[in-house]
């Protein structure tokens, strides 16, 4: 069977690996301002008149959204990880 290639690359390593870590950077920066604006908004909220109920789904609406920062700040371990793996691979095949 024929290789059929539709869009052909030439990205040297080097090049490679400058964009997984331009992506880690990028990730961590957004996780950073993330955050910030996270706490900027949950602080600017006022609470004084709010109800139980009201109260009660401010809650769950703050821990879901810090549920999804922390599993967003495993994104970059993993993106390292996988840049250590990309180089080991490209070493081997030398």
């Amino acid at each position: 069977m024929k290789d059929i290639r539709l869009l052909k690359l030439n990205i040297s390593k080097g090049g490679q690996a400058t964009g997984a870590i331009m992506g880690i950077v990028v990730v961590g920066a957004m996780l950073a301002i993330g955050l910030l604006v996270n706490s900027k908004i949950f602080g600017a909220i006022n609470q004084d008149t709010f109800t139980a109920a009201e109260n009660t789904t401010l809650t769950n609406v703050r821990t879901n959204v810090n549920t999804g920062f922390d599993v967003g700040s495993i994104i970059p371990i993993v993106l390292v990880f996988a840049v250590v793996v990309a180089l080991f691979a490209g070493f081997r095949g030398r």
